[in-house]
C-alpha cells in the first residue's frame, strides 16, 4: 500500500516537473485591427516595434504603406531584420522618433496602431496626424482589448464633384479652411507634362469624400509615338498615396484624330474629356472607354458596382439629387440628353436631340483616318 502511495506521488511530481503548453498571450493581429478600424490602404504608422510581425503584416495589399516608430534602437534594427527578411522592406520600414512628438505634418496617417504599453505620446498628438476621416487604433494585452476612433471630418471641407466644381458649374468651392498655402502636404509624379503641344496627360480631375481621382496618361512623356496608358487613378487626398487605378483601354488622341500634333493638338482634344468624371460621396461614376456606357464605381476599392445600359456614347456626365444627367454623342454635331436614376442599370428617359456648336473633335461620328472639324 505504501509503495501504491509513493509510486501515486512520483508520477503527480514527474507530471508536474514536465514543460507544459501554456495558452499562448493574447496579441493583436493585422487582421484584427484591419477588421475593426475598415482601412483598405494608404499610410499606416505602427508606435512601438516590438511586433515586427504585426506591422509587415499590415500591409495588407500594394495601397498600403507601412511605417513602425519606436525610439529603441535595438527594437529598430530587431524589427527592421524581420521585415527585410520577408523582403518587404521599403513599402514597409521603420524610423526612430524623438518620443514625443510625430515627424509627420497635420492630417497625413490614415491608420495609427498605439500599444499600450509602447504609449508615449499623448493623444492630441496621435490625433494630430490622423487624417479626417483616419482611426487611431489601440489596444491592449490581457486580455486583448482592440479600441479605435474616427477622426471626423471638418465641415467646412467641401468636395470637387465635377470637373467645374458642381452640376451647376459654377466653379467656386464652398470650402472653408483653404487659404494661402504655406507648405506642401504631399507631392506625387507625374511632376513634369508633355510638350505643351501634344495632348494633355491629365484629362479629368475631381474629388470627394477624402479621395482625389484622375483620368491620366502613364506613358513615358519624353518619347512621342509609343502606346498609351491611360488609367482612372484614384488618391488619398491628404497624403497622395496610390489607392488604385482602372486601366483605360480605349482612349486617347487616336479616337478623335489621326495626328498626335496638328497645329496645336492642346485646341484639338474634346472639351467633353473633362466632363467624363464625376465623383459622389463613395461613388464614382466614369466611362471606362471614349465610347463605353457609363459606369458606376465604389471609390474605396475601385470596383465596379454597375454599369448603365443605353449610354454608350456619353459625352458628359452630371450627378444631382440621385439622377445622373448625360449628353450623348449623336450624328454630326447632335447631342442628346439622357436622365438615369444612379439606383437602375439603364436610362430612364431621353429629352429631344439637340444641336450645339461643338469643338473639333467633339463627337465621334468620323471616318477612319479623317479628321473631324466643325
Amino acid at each position: 500500500m505504501n509503495g501504491l502511495v509513493l509510486s501515486i506521488r512520483l508520477s503527480f511530481l514527474f507530471a508536474f516537473l514536465l514543460p507544459c503548453r501554456l495558452p499562448a498571450a493574447e496579441t493583436a493581429t493585422a487582421a484584427d485591427v484591419l477588421e475593426r478600424t475598415g482601412i483598405r490602404g494608404g499610410l499606416v504608422v505602427v508606435l512601438g516595434c516590438e511586433d515586427p510581425d504585426l506591422i509587415a503584416d499590415l500591409r495588407a495589399g500594394d495601397s498600403f504603406l507601412v511605417r513602425g516608430l519606436d525610439t529603441d534602437l535595438a527594437k529598430m534594427e530587431q524589427a527592421r531584420k524581420a521585415i527585410q527578411a520577408r523582403g518587404l522592406y521599403g513599402p514597409v520600414s521603420v524610423d526612430r522618433f524623438e518620443g514625443d512628438k510625430l515627424p509627420f505634418v497635420d492630417n497625413l496617417v490614415n491608420l495609427m496602431v498605439v500599444s499600450d504599453s509602447s504609449r508615449q505620446v499623448s493623444d492630441e498628438e496621435l490625433m494630430r496626424v490622423v487624417a479626417p476621416g483616419g482611426v487611431l487604433c489601440t489596444f491592449s494585452h490581457s486580455p486583448l482589448t482592440i479600441r479605435h476612433s474616427v477622426k471626423p471630418r471638418p465641415a467646412e471641407i467641401d468636395d470637387w464633384t465635377h470637373w467645374l466644381h458642381g452640376p451647376d458649374n459654377n466653379a467656386v468651392s464652398r470650402d472653408r479652411q483653404v487659404g494661402v498655402s504655406s507648405s506642401l502636404q504631399w507631392i506625387m509624379p507625374p511632376l513634369w507634362g508633355r510638350h505643351h503641344n501634344l495632348l494633355h496627360v491629365i484629362n479629368a480631375m475631381v474629388s470627394a469624400n477624402g479621395r482625389v481621382f484622375v483620368i491620366i496618361d502613364e506613358a513615358p512623356i519624353a518619347v512621342r509615338g509609343l502606346t498609351d496608358r491611360w488609367v482612372l487613378l484614384c488618391r488619398d487626398a491628404f497624403n497622395g498615396l496610390d489607392l488604385w487605378r482602372r486601366p483605360l483601354a480605349d482612349w486617347g488622341w487616336r479616337k478623335w484624330s489621326p495626328l498626335e500634333v496638328g497645329i496645336e493638338m492642346r485646341y484639338q482634344s474634346p472639351e467633353q474629356l473633362l466632363n467624363r468624371l464625376v465623383a459622389v460621396d463613395d461613388v464614382v461614376y466614369v466611362t471606362l472607354g471614349f465610347e463605353a456606357p457609363v459606369t458606376a464605381l465604389d471609390a474605396r476599392t475601385g470596383q465596379t458596382l454597375r454599369t448603365y445600359a443605353g449610354t454608350e456614347r456619353t459625352a458628359t456626365i452630371s450627378f444631382r439629387e440621385g439622377t445622373l444627367y448625360l449628353t450623348r454623342n449623336a450624328a454630326g454635331d447632335k447631342k442628346q440628353v439622357v436622365a438615369t436614376s444612379t439606383a437602375r442599370q439603364r436610362a430612364l428617359r431621353s429629352l429631344p436631340i439637340v444641336t450645339r456648336n461643338c469643338r473639333c473633335g467633339d463627337d465621334t461620328d468620323k471616318e477612319a483616318g479623317s479628321r473631324v472639324e466643325h
